[in-house]
């Protein structure tokens, strides 16, 4: 349930959690469905060439970007090794090459290449910020993130991740994939951009992670001579940078230059997902190294022109010019989420890309995360998969009438446990004993005090203190049973807290509320609004929407006059 907020007055902050989406829209089987430029719709043409960059949402072959490749014959790099099919995973961020009909929205893909952004060790976590540090780098998972080895609440300092994902404005990396070695690893790999280079020492910074590239073999370096700004790949190993002290340095072997964007003759099809890095005017942006530019043509899913701001997570599609512009046939925004629910299979219907749980449809597109994670661990796993009775971790979108699927994890059965768990956004109507979440009622006559009631997730109170604290827009979670069609609770929580406000950039737009904030400042002055130093944090125990509500990344500046680029409308400022 990401959110994601720019917030101005004398400091600029980053929100953490910020997974990216916009709202409007609905989904659907295929990526568009006809209808105008604000709506979601485009007919489909046969494309023969393709390069495509995205997240693995899925293994009918290969899906990702809304087509399902057949890898049978394709080439496969991995981490600049020859691979195979087996090693990718779903989550990962594959570039492919590949011939495709979008007309029935398969393909034939020729090369795939996967590369990790981030192999090392954890030095930090914050578990209410859903972060963690390794390498000097800022790792951000969310709902969506697919784990391998190990859940998110798992994690420890001193494990070895291996991380795929995104790179927003602020140098974190949104993580679609993070896996926990069990078999250690030889080399640290993270990449970023090139800071405080020293040429007579021989050492730079990427993000917090001094290197020493003294030893280090330069690759695709223009004239062999490093320059601050570089996108850079590192391999190399960490090491303390004293004996007994806490900060490392990265001795280098290679440090390699990463080319900006996605490539290709004039005229091919380019099929993208990233996030979108700077904003040039309402129609024109970058993303993921190449300037998208949209029109009056441009089909929009998930979101309409307006909400192409910086960091938004889009999936772009169109045709790449001669000076590696793409033209943007197609925008589809990430689906942002608001439900989850934890139960068995009531239906499936294949054919309509729907299936069945608690009594509501719930609605598969060719952008739904697919994972089996039962014990029978099918990794090509696809829809035909999914049986009556299976259990299912759905998380999605509540659009009133079916629940859209962002992601959809299959779990084993929990034995002589019928429980289901959800998770969602209080309805309009709140009336002691009964209120509704996802187009259910729950009905939480029969719940004791203290034991059948709790506030935060964590704290046990009164029915009495329960329903005076619970409002429309909150978010709950509630355990029970499904029975005779009717949801019938054993537990019942109150996750989000009001205590943090947060401005939705509507006027009169805000969730959260109170003073229950923690400040941080380490006294600097920022005077350069390019340097990126990072001074403060603000941070609540409350949640937003049940992600945790963290402004980890603050810059607090001197007095004076800056230019700051929000991706708010200016006549909307008077609201924050």
């Amino acid at each position: 349930m990401p959110w994601r907020v720019a917030v101005l007055f004398l400091i600029i902050g980053s929100l953490a959690g910020c997974g990216g989406g916009a709202s409007g829209g609905s989904a659907d089987s295929s990526p568009f469905s006809e209808g105008g430029s604000s709506g979601t719709g485009v007919t489909a043409t046969t494309i023969e060439t393709t390069v495509a960059k995205g997240t693995i949402n899925g293994f009918g072959g290969l899906s990702t970007g809304g087509i399902d490749y057949n890898i049978d014959a394709a080439t496969i790099s991995f981490n600049g090794q020859p691979g195979s099919a087996d090693q990718l995973e779903t989550g990962m961020v594959v570039e492919v090459d590949a011939e495709v009909d979008a007309a029935t929205g398969t393909g034939t893909a020729e090369n795939i290449v996967f590369d990790y952004n981030l192999v090392g060790v954890i030095d930090e976590i914050n578990p209410a910020g859903k972060t963690v540090i390794a390498l000097g780098q800022k790792v951000q998972f969310d709902e969506i993130t697919t784990f391998k080895n190990t859940l998110s609440g798992d994690l420890s300092v001193g494990d070895v991740i291996l991380v795929s994902g995104f790179t927003d404005v602020n140098e974190r990396i949104l993580a679609s994939y993070i896996e926990k070695s069990v078999t250690g690893f030889p080399d640290a790999i993270f990449e970023g951009v090139l800071t405080q280079l020293e040429t007579s020492s021989k050492t730079f910074v990427i993000g917090e992670q001094l290197v020493d590239y003294s030893g280090a073999q330069l690759l695709s370096i223009p004239n062999n001579i490093l320059q601050s700004g570089f996108s850079v790949r590192i391999t190399g190993s960490e090491t303390a940078l004293m004996p007994g002290s806490p900060d490392t340095v990265v001795l280098a072997t290679s440090v390699e230059g990463v080319a900006e964007g996605l490539s290709g003759n004039p005229g091919e099809n380019i099929r993208v997902e990233g996030l979108i890095s700077r904003v040039f005017e309402p129609l024109e942006f970058r993303l993921d190294g190449n300037t998208v530019v949209a029109n009056s043509s441009t089909q929009y899913a998930n979101g309409v022109a307006e909400e192409i701001v910086v960091n938004a997570r889009v999936f772009v599609e169109g045709t790449i010019d001669a000076a590696g512009v793409i033209n943007a046939e197609n925008i589809r925004f990430t689906l942002p989420t608001d439900v989850v629910i934890e139960a068995e299979v009531d239906a499936i219907n294949v054919a309509d890309n729907t299936l069945s749980v608690l009594g509501r449809t719930v609605a598969v597109d060719a952008f739904t995360i697919l994972k089996d994670g039962s014990s029978a661990n099918i990794q090509r796993f696809s829809l035909s998969d999914i049986v009556i009775g299976d259990r299912l971790k759905i998380t999605g979108r509540d659009d009133g009438l079916n629940i859209d699927a962002a992601r959809i994890d299959r779990v084993d059965v929990i034995a002589n446990n019928a429980q289901i768990i959800l998770e969602g956004v209080v309805g309009a109507s709140v009336s002691n004993p009964r209120f509704s979440v996802a187009g259910l009622i729950i009905d939480t006559s029969t719940l004791q005090d203290l034991s059948g009631f709790s506030q935060g997730g964590v704290t046990p109170v009164t029915r009495s203190t329960f329903f005076a604290s619970l409002q429309p827009e909150m978010v709950v979670r509630i355990l029970g049973r499904f029975l005779a069609g009717e949801l019938a609770p054993s537990r019942v929580e109150i996750v989000q807290c009001c205590n943090w406000e947060v401005y939705l950039g509507i006027p009169g737009a805000f969730i959260g509320g109170g003073n229950d904030v923690v400040f941080t400042w380490d006294g600097t002055l920022n005077t350069d609004i390019l340097s990126g130093n990072v001074n403060a944090t603000l941070s609540t125990n409350a949640t937003v929407l049940g992600l945790p509500s963290a402004i980890e990344e603050v810059r607090i500046f001197a007095p004076g006059a800056y230019v700051f680029d929000t991706g708010l409308d200016p006549t909307l400022s008077t609201n924050f």
